[in-house]
């Protein structure tokens, strides 16, 4: 039984700028060596979105 799903969406947005902040405050529970994978996350640069 081998089912092949669809992407949902083509392309994806950016974070908000409060999403983003959330995963950066917790950047300590994840391994260093994913960290810019996180920081590099496309995201808004303004307000509280």
């Amino acid at each position: 039984n081998n089912i092949k799903l669809a992407p949902l969406y083509k392309k994806t947005g950016p974070l908000t700028n409060l999403k983003y902040k959330d995963l950066m405050d917790l950047l300590h529970y994840i391994p260093p060596a994913h960290h810019s994978y996180f920081k590099s996350l496309p995201h808004t640069q303004t307000g509280e979105d």
